[in-house]
């Protein structure tokens, strides 16, 4: 109970601010979230929902839309945040939603199967390779879309993961 109430009177001081001043918090408080992945439980929905969204909806610059960008890590606003401003946080955001997208598409090739669109693949492999050409993850999954590719144009009898074996 003691935490909601001061939940609640930092919502109310920080709504009565000035509006640099709650940038500033804005920023802070995804800074401190970014830089502690694991303590997305903490009781911030709440000040995510009433401060944070609301000062970035407002906070129309550069600066905002990659806090933005950063709050919901999506890859539309990702990009369209890092064509403005060439910001390492949201290079490693992005380069996780790509990771992760590839991740989803392939999870299932041990059973022969991708699933998605192949081509959105490949579009988010050669992002994920300008944006991060030194990533190990990024050559094996380089080599794992083109045996992929391979594999169905060539169609054997065996599964994926039985070709792959035989290839080496």
């Amino acid at each position: 109970e003691a935490a909601k109430g001061e939940i609640q009177a930092f919502l109310l001081e920080a709504a009565s601010g000035p509006v640099e001043l709650q940038r500033q918090w804005a920023a802070r408080i995804l800074e401190l979230r970014s830089e502690f992945p694991g303590a997305h439980q903490w009781p911030g929905s709440q000040v995510l929902r009433q401060f944070i969204a609301p000062v970035l909806q407002a906070w129309d610059s550069v600066e905002g839309r990659r806090y933005q960008a950063l709050l919901h890590p999506d890859v539309v606003l990702l990009e369209a945040a890092l064509r403005e401003e060439d910001h390492p946080r949201l290079r490693q955001a992005l380069v996780a939603q790509y990771l992760q997208s590839l991740e989803y598409a392939s999870h299932h090739l041990s059973e022969s199967r991708w699933i998605g669109d192949f081509a959105e693949a490949r579009r988010d492999l050669d992002r994920l390779h300008v944006l991060a050409p030194e990533l190990e993850a990024g050559r094996k999954l380089e080599q794992l879309l083109q045996d992929w590719q391979e594999f169905t144009r060539l169609k054997p009898s065996q599964s994926f993961p039985e070709w792959c074996q035989e290839k080496l």
